[in-house]
């Protein structure tokens, strides 16, 4: 099945626009017609009307019928009879000798209309009058309609002509002025298409005509942006973890193929706790790329309430090689997930037992709000330049030393991660002793009791 082909949207705009103007003329026009009959009906109504009261005034004054007929002006052209109260007809125009009466005698003191066809055996309409006298005679006073009629005709022959014309004009503007608003837009997309993943920094052009297409430009330029971050760090990670693996993979064949060049004078069990320490280097890395990689692609874990004392307490208890030293607020509530604070709290043991000389130091505190973990080593420190860089992934500030002591430069990359998912924050500071000091911010968990 061939694919539907769909109306451009121009086209869709333009067929709206004609469709409601053609809506709006037809009323209008209706209107219009409707309107301008009636203006000229009482025109005619009022010519009438005023022979009809003048031949009634007459008759008031005391003419006789047939002089009364004779008062209005206007020669073969008046129509105009006087009827008793029976409705017979006592006098009447010239135009009109011999012809029974228009209309009945209405008898209503008010002046009535009446709508006659076929007079005198013509096709023309007449608007008949009826104005009754003081003395109870009927005065009928009838003009023709055919100016009425034909002026109505040709108004309805114009807006037939008009008004598809009208419409046909609203059409082709519409369709030339929303091409010509839409062509920055294709130009934009035509210029999008261009933009591969090879090469994400080219920009579309911004026009600056302060409206939507602007507006679009601006924000997809942002989005290329955001895109171009995203690859690069994609690419670094892919190159980095590249590099992090094939460390431990080199190595554990570099101690087979030594072992194998030393034949039965190999240590195999020497080189078999050498292999099994990088396979669980390598185990490590490979879990700790897997938590990144993943990092914002799944859905959101489940939360529980939980004491963080204790989790930090339990991480700050396993053996090492320096002492820790604890200062832990009891029964401190949060919401999160115990596996995940205890990750963050032991990459931050196990980054500071690295560069620690005799101590470490770990504190918990809270406030009715926040809930404060503080992580404090007697090292070197970090210099204040590089303690946002530090919590980058792959980041080593002493290469040798940290890639010799196993570390990776993930721990703190993972800790930032698992902190922000909790809502929290982390910075690294000075310690009041020398070295550097880790804080670790989370909101804490009211309970309502």
């Amino acid at each position: 099945m061939g694919r539907r082909r769909r109306v451009s949207v121009r086209m869709r705009t333009a067929i709206a626009a004609s469709l409601a103007v053609a809506v709006a003329l037809m009323v209008v026009s209706v209107a219009g017609v409707v309107h301008q009959r009636h203006q000229l009906v009482d025109g005619v109504a009022v010519v009438a009307q005023d022979q009809a009261e003048t031949v009634a005034a007459a008759l008031a004054g005391g003419a006789s019928p047939a002089e009364a007929v004779a008062t209005p002006a206007g020669g073969e052209s008046v129509l105009v009879q006087v009827l008793d109260a029976d409705g017979t007809v006592l006098a009447a125009s010239h135009s009109l000798e011999g012809e029974p009466a228009l209309v009945a005698a209405s008898g209503s003191t008010q002046p009535t209309r009446h709508v006659l066809s076929g007079l005198d055996d013509e096709e023309d309409r007449y608007l008949a009058l009826v104005v009754t006298a003081t003395d109870g005679r009927s005065v009928v006073a009838a003009q023709s309609l055919e100016t009425v009629d034909n002026a109505t005709r040709s108004t309805i022959g114009l807006l037939a002509v008009g008004d598809p014309l009208l419409v046909l004009l609203v059409a082709l503007l519409t369709y030339v002025l929303v091409g010509r608003a839409l062509r920055p837009v294709e130009s934009l997309r035509a210029q999008a298409a261009e933009v591969t993943a090879a090469d994400l920094s080219a920009r579309l052009p911004v026009p600056t005509t302060g409206d939507e297409v602007e507006r679009l430009s601006v924000t997809l330029n942002e989005m290329l942006a955001r895109l171009e971050t995203s690859v690069d760090a994609q690419r670094r990670f892919v190159a980095d973890a590249s590099h992090e693996l094939r460390s431990p993979v080199a190595t554990i064949r570099t101690l087979h193929e030594v072992a194998e060049v030393a034949g039965t004078g190999a240590d195999w069990s020497s080189v078999s706790a050498d292999v099994l320490a990088e396979t669980e280097r390598l185990e490590r890395l490979v879990a700790d790329l897997l938590l990144l990689a993943r990092s914002g692609t799944s859905a959101p874990p489940a939360y529980e309430l939980l004491d963080v004392s204790e989790v930090v307490r339990a991480e700050a208890g396993r053996a090492r090689r320096v002492a820790v030293a604890t200062r832990i607020e009891p029964d401190v509530l949060v919401v999160g997930r115990p596996d995940a604070l205890a990750r963050a709290t032991r990459n931050l043991l196990d980054n500071a037992e690295r560069h620690t000389r005799s101590l470490l130091a770990v504190t918990l505190t809270a406030t009715a709000a926040t809930v404060q973990v503080r992580v404090r080593d007697d090292g070197d420190g970090v210099p204040p330049a590089d303690r946002e860089r530090v919590f980058e992934r792959f980041v080593r500030l002493d290469e040798a030393r940290t890639r010799d002591d196993g570390g990776s430069g993930l721990g703190l990359a993972i800790t930032r991660l698992l902190v922000q998912e909790h809502g929290g924050t982390i910075r690294l500071e000075d310690a009041p002793n020398g070295g550097a000091e880790v804080v670790i911010e989370l909101p804490r968990a009211s309970v309502e009791v």
